[in-house]
This record gives structure tokens, C-alpha cells and sequence, in this order.
């Protein structure tokens, strides 16, 4: 229950913050796909290896929804917005270039589990919940 909450206190603050950078351009002869880790309805998620450095991300792909690519731009936008030690960080998108039909790609920072999986793994005490709060509050 206390995830649920939190996940939207976390979309209600991305709005707020300040533009802090933007990322490198992905190219995909740059990276090794591994395995799939999750999807939705307009992306998935792969664990990729960057050929140059060796190192894991995760990349996220996606394809157009009902109003095109504008669900991906957002993410892309706040995630540019967005410069904590508390969140994960963009390496790399592909939103500037690419083709209008070519899908849109996030390099991300690759995380052993999500936020619904940290919160699962840990008893829902008030204590707990004020300490991940903190947390996600001072990301943004």
C-alpha cells in the first residue's frame, strides 16, 4: 500500500525539478544486449553491456503509444531534470536522433531491483516507510 503512495509522491516531484543536463546520444553498435528484464504496454526493459567500458545499464526501449512517443519524451524530460544519488540516472537516449518511425531508447543506470521490489523486501513499519520517503523526497 505504502508503494503505491510513494511512487506517486515521486511523479508529483519530478514537475518541479530543475534542468540539470542532458545525456549522451545511444547508439546501438555501442551496446551488447544480455537478457530482458520487464515490459509494459509501449516499452521493455534489457540489461545491455556497453562494448567500450564493459559496463552493465539497462536499456529501455520504446514503441509509439495512442499519442505516439509522447510518454517516452516525458520520462526522457524528467529524467534529464533529475541529478541524486537516490536516482537512477539517464547514460544515454535517442530522442534527437532517429527517424520518426525508429523507436525510442533510455540507457539507464542498471539496478539490482525496483522500488516496488525494495519496498516488498522490507516490513511496512511507519519507521520504514519515513526512512524510504526521505529518501525519494530528497531525490527530487
Amino acid at each position: 500500500m505504502a508503494g503505491r503512495y510513494l511512487k506517486h509522491i515521486l511523479l508529483f516531484f519530478l514537475t518541479a525539478s530543475v534542468i540539470v543536463g542532458a545525456a549522451e546520444e545511444y547508439k546501438e553498435e555501442d551496446y551488447v544486449k544480455l537478457c530482458g528484464i520487464d515490459y509494459g504496454s509501449y516499452w521493455t526493459v534489457s540489461k545491455v553491456r556497453e562494448k567500450k567500458t564493459g559496463k552493465i545499464y539497462a536499456l529501455k526501449t520504446f514503441t509509439p503509444g495512442p499519442g505516439g512517443y509522447g510518454h517516452a519524451a516525458k520520462e526522457i524530460n524528467a529524467l534529464e531534470q533529475l541529478d541524486h544519488k537516490n536516482v537512477i540516472k539517464m547514460i544515454a537516449n535517442s530522442l534527437g536522433a532517429r527517424s520518426k518511425e525508429d523507436p525510442i531508447h533510455i540507457v539507464l543506470e542498471h539496478m539490482p531491483c525496483d522500488l516496488d521490489a525494495a519496498l516488498r523486501s522490507h516490513p511496512e513499519t511507519k519507521e520504514n516507510i519515513r526512512k524510504i520517503l526521505y529518501q525519494l523526497l530528497s531525490g527530487v
